[in-house]
């Protein structure tokens, strides 16, 4: 294993200035209510129903998330990023375009008429015993798919866009298509995305520079992403265990990630020669494939530092973000999981719709933490792949 670029982050936090990410993927307007349960005899209750309110300046009006978190963590880090993405042509997608606005983030936001902007309403209620808020209701607005990726390749299956794809994925160093299957990465627009970004990637190596590396950030549907360059595949373990029609297991037992690995490495590592599954408290496989072999590596988890200041979420993308950041300094996927494990054990210790910042990352107490309780990975031995592996 080479040296993490974790390690060459901590040691230089200038590590990705002048570096550039290009981000594909749906978005999402995240809404936060912070509320306590309203004293009874408050309101009119018609029909028994349980009200609540919301605290005063408890309604967040929104922010961005899905993809959008690759562009904060870049910006954390001193790196360029250019977004990539489709929304309705509603008021969440104006709210959607002013937050760009405020943040100075470059992005392409394509509104398709008569679609639904992907958006999350959570309710969250403070329990008046232990003072801390637990989330009580989720709500989510979601487009018509079909719809919406028959719009999307309408608008994107184009000149216009595609010129603009490939010349921004020309000056970028790693691309990350971040998909949860909302009606924007359909497999027509990826086979076109692909075309022109292996031609962008051409003109940068015979320029004398790397080529684009590129990671997906893959839902359900794996198939789509056959045949394109995919550089690193990153399900995490219920997206990869689904996938292979295997029951989701302790994967902190060797034998149950083995059965895993093989299992995917046998289906899909000749479509993806470089998986990385994340295994949220068990940290991250690597499968890694060449011809009829493959292997697993396990990379245990960074504990949270603080843990129980702070909930799971956002963790999965800022996970894969960490993946494309560290791919552009470093071409190897060993190298890079590392610092993902790191900022995913930052973004776990975050207050509800709270995410890791610059001075998160750079903080002596957490570089501490990290040098201390690191643990390197683990070699969970190497294994033959039958004749039709990544024959889907």
């Amino acid at each position: 294993m080479n040296s993490s670029v974790a390690d060459k982050f901590l040691s230089n936090p200038a590590l990705f200035h002048g570096k550039k990410i290009l981000v594909a993927g749906d978005i999402a307007l995240d809404r936060t209510f912070f509320c306590d349960p309203a004293p009874e005899g408050r309101h009119a209750v018609h029909a028994g129903e349980s009200i609540l309110d919301v605290r005063p300046r408890g309604d967040d009006f929104g922010m961005i998330g899905a993809a959008y978190n690759a562009c904060l963590l870049s910006a954390d880090v001193g790196a360029e990023s250019v977004l990539a993405a489709v929304s309705g042509d509603d008021p969440e997608a104006a709210r959607l375009a002013e937050l760009f606005a405020v943040a100075g983030t470059k992005a392409k936001q394509v509104r398709l008429p008569g679609v639904q902007t992907v958006t999350r309403l959570r309710f969250l209620v403070n329990d008046p015993a232990t003072g801390r808020f637990r989330l009580l209701l989720r709500v989510d607005k979601d487009p018509d798919v079909a719809l919406s990726y028959t719009m999307a390749e309408s608008e994107l299956c184009s000149p216009a866009f595609l010129d603009w794809w490939e010349e921004e994925a020309e000056s970028s160093d790693a691309i990350l298509f971040s998909d949860t299957g909302k009606g924007f990465l359909s497999r027509r627009l990826l086979v076109a995305l692909d075309e022109r970004t292996r031609r962008a990637s051409a003109r940068r190596v015979s320029g004398g520079k790397k080529p684009v590396a590129i990671v997906v950030d893959p839902k359900r549907e794996w198939e789509k992403f056959a045949g394109l360059k995919v550089n690193v595949f990153k399900p995490n373990d219920v997206e990869a265990s689904g996938a292979v029609q295997m029951p989701r297991q302790d994967w902190g037992v060797d034998a149950n990630l083995k059965s895993l690995a093989v299992r995917i490495a046998q289906k899909y590592g000749g479509l993806f020669p470089q998986i990385v599954v994340t295994l949220g408290e068990h940290g991250a496989a690597l499968i890694s494939t060449a011809g009829q072999r493959g292997m697993l590596f396990h990379f245990p988890a960074l504990r949270a530092r603080d843990p129980e200041t702070g909930i799971a979420m956002h963790c999965g993308d800022m996970f894969a973000a960490a993946l494309a950041l560290s791919l552009t300094v470093h071409d190897d996927a060993a190298s890079a999981i590392p610092f993902a494990n790191y900022v995913a054990s930052l973004q776990v210790s975050k207050p509800i719709g709270g995410k890791i910042s610059g001075s998160d990352l750079t903080h002596p107490l957490n570089v501490r933490h990290f040098r201390e309780f690191s643990r390197p990975p683990r070699h969970l031995g190497e294994f033959t792949l039958g004749p039709e592996t990544g024959k889907i």
